[in-house]
């Protein structure tokens, strides 16, 4: 037989497959008008981690564009319901007749007048409400059957298919398609506010007594590393290093597919730092965007907790399928409260404070834009009628030298710094030895917890404890090895619907010569990173699409200089149909790499990571993990393997001691 065209029928045939599985031209394309409007827009970007201040510009843009009026809606059946928890039905005479009177519907007809007549005295004067506002407190001071029901109601209002697909996942579309009115402006605050109250009232459609607690982040922001907080156990949220299988929501589905988190693989908590740089301001302006200097934006420091927790919590448009979003507003919203009481004291009046330039403000977020609960306009979420009737705010637990109590089992007083300060218990806090009653031998704070819940089931708890900390392990070492996908496209988790390309990724450990002023994620600062291994997330999110991507890359922490490569997911572009996404990279301190795209000449020149990938020739592109990795990995004629330089089009430098700005 002829070598000669053996060796062409088989080059053939490889040329064949590669055409079946890897067939995609990749190109650079502009970087979207809008999202670099919003980097050009942003004020003092460098004094934001970098990764904040790309998820702020990209997660925005995209979830304008992917809740467009006409085609995301929320069903009838969801509107007359939640239509019905603003009417406040489940609140006490007195403050309907003030929630009422907010409303402009106390006119004196009737009926009106009928109802007030029913709760005055014999003399004419109005009794005091039977029911005191509810109180919301921080979930850790919670007694453990006032956690129990507050779980439980969650759990039967997402058993409640009545409004499709149940009344849990309703409230979350509702926030999902409240960009406009929601977040990235002045009306953050009170939407977020009205919210709660909503959620609030169908809640206690299940459980009378229940009121959603508050998550004070400050109390894990205390801790070396908040992933070890007692919070993420099986008695209090759950794990959160994956898919969510134990714990009170364990195994539930949203809408996005099953529950998610990531825990600290980006962003921090909120702290004090920045709380009372907010608390030195006077006007709600001074705060919110599109005025607050970034060190004082409360909405953009609980974004960071958002991506801390990761999973349907990360981008803000599916962060409420997540019962932590309402824990964490919960926190938010006191906050606010608190800046309120401060502006009365400087003379503002925080029910009428609200920025009035139209021109600068978003669309749906002026002062007299509908508000998208019921009746209710924007600046209706900023009168008192809330917190004067319907609930008030146990203030967070402290804690004194004299009296180093926080007042609970799960919380402990840190005496090691200058001022006592109470922080979450810690799934690595010392176990206590226990007596044969149950109680433990050397008393402290095992004590509180003996005295409330004894033997067996004490133990059970450290137990339960121990076990998440195998999954966290020691804290210097911890490395995630994976990231958990969805494999969500336009609301549908399919993995066939995705394709993946080759991207490598360049790190340069410059520690001890680079720039220390560049911000970092507040873990960074905390821990001493050069004892952690470097890690690299490589993101891709969708401009035509609706989905997003990301893949951990590992890097040896004793090394100058490493390379790796990613196999990032994308949209499977379709003959008619290409796909438009932009790919990013950030270390774990969130220092933003440099993207590089191969030009016309085939030389590697920066840019923007924006591109567009097609159906065509040249293969840079495949259907699967494997076949990419084999178009990317060819072999010599001696059998030694030789990386396929022409089939990478994006590269990326990370540099410990730079923060890039590639647009």
């Amino acid at each position: 037989m002829d070598l000669h065209k053996v060796f062409k029928w088989r080059a053939l045939l490889v040329l064949l497959w590669r055409l079946s599985h890897v067939t995609s031209l990749i190109t650079q394309i502009p970087l979207p008008t809008d999202i670099r409007n919003c980097f050009e827009d942003q004020r003092n970007p460098t004094a934001s981690v970098g990764e904040v201040f790309f998820n702020r510009c990209v997660h925005r843009v995209l979830w304008q564009r992917q809740t467009s009026p006409k085609t995301a809606t929320l069903g009838d059946d969801a509107k007359q319901w939640i239509s019905g928890l603003v009417d406040m039905a489940n609140i006490d005479a007195t403050s309907v007749d003030a929630f009422n009177d907010l409303l402009g519907k106390s006119n004196g007809g009737p009926s009106d007048v009928a109802g007030r007549e029913k709760r005055q005295t014999a003399n004419g004067r109005r009794q005091p409400s039977r029911r005191q506002p509810r109180v919301r407190k921080e979930y850790r001071l919670l007694t453990d059957e006032e956690r129990r029901l507050f779980h439980r109601a969650l759990n039967m209002l997402r058993a409640d298919r009545s409004v499709s697909p149940n009344k849990f996942a309703a409230l979350g579309r509702l926030h999902l398609l409240s960009v406009d009115r929601s977040h990235f402006g002045p009306n953050f605050f009170p939407f977020h506010r009205l919210l709660l109250v909503v959620m609030e009232n169908a809640l206690r459609e299940k459980i009378p007594s229940v009121t959603i607690p508050y998550w004070d982040t400050t109390l894990d922001d205390g801790l070396l590393d908040p992933r070890s907080s007692i919070l993420w156990t099986t008695e209090f949220l759950g794990d959160a290093n994956g898919y969510v299988t134990d714990g009170p929501f364990a195994n539930w589905e949203t809408p996005t597919g099953p529950l998610l988190r990531f825990f600290g693989t980006e962003g921090t908590m909120m702290n004090w730092t920045y709380i009372h740089n907010a608390f030195r301001q006077d006007h709600l302006e001074n705060i919110t965007t599109p005025y607050a200097l970034p060190d004082n934006n409360l909405e953009e420091h609980h974004n960071q907790v958002h991506l801390w927790v990761g999973g349907q919590m990360a981008p803000p448009r599916l962060a409420a399928y997540d019962p932590v979003f309402y824990l964490l507003h919960s926190y938010v919203d006191l906050l606010w409260e608190i800046f309120r009481g401060l502006q009365k004291r400087r003379g503002v009046d925080p029910t009428t404070d609200y920025p009035m330039d139209k021109s600068k403000i978003p669309a749906g977020q002026h002062y007299n834009d509908s508000s998208g609960f019921g009746a209710l306009l924007n600046r209706h979420g900023l009168s008192n009628v809330f917190t004067d009737n319907v609930y008030k705010y146990e203030r967070p637990p402290t804690c004194t030298r004299q009296i180093p109590d926080c007042g609970s089992d799960y919380l402990r007083c840190d005496t090691s710094g200058p001022e006592p300060k109470c922080i979450s218990a810690s799934i690595f806090d010392p176990k206590p030895t226990f007596l044969a009653n149950g109680l433990p031998m050397n008393g402290g704070s095992g004590v509180r917890h003996a005295r409330s819940v004894r033997g067996q089931a004490i133990q059970e708890r450290f137990k339960s404890a121990v076990d998440h900390a195998a999954v966290v392990k020691c804290q210097a070492d911890n490395v995630n090895s994976q990231y958990v996908n969805t494999f969500l496209i336009n609301g549908k988790a399919d993995e066939t619907l995705w394709s993946y390309i080759p991207v490598q990724v360049y790190l340069k450990n410059n520690d001890k010569t680079g720039n220390k002023t560049v911000p970092v994620y507040d873990i960074c600062t905390k821990q001493n990173m050069t004892d952690i291994s470097r890690r690299v997330f490589v993101e891709s999110n969708g401009l035509n699409y609706d989905g997003a991507f990301k893949h951990i890359t590992h890097f040896r922490k004793d090394l100058s200089m490493d390379a790796s490569l990613a196999f990032v997911g994308v949209k499977r572009p379709r003959a008619a149909a290409d796909t438009e996404v932009i790919i990013s990279a950030y270390d774990n301190c969130g220092r933003v790499c440099q993207p590089y795209c191969v030009d016309a000449s085939g030389s590697s020149r920066q840019c923007a990571g924006a591109v567009k990938i097609s159906r065509e020739v040249p293969f840079m592109y495949g259907d699967d993990v494997a076949s990419t990795t084999r178009a990317v990995w060819t072999e010599d004629n001696f059998g030694l393997p030789v990386l396929a330089d022409n089939q990478i089009f994006l590269r990326f430098v990370c540099d410990t001691g730079v923060s890039f700005w590639p647009w």
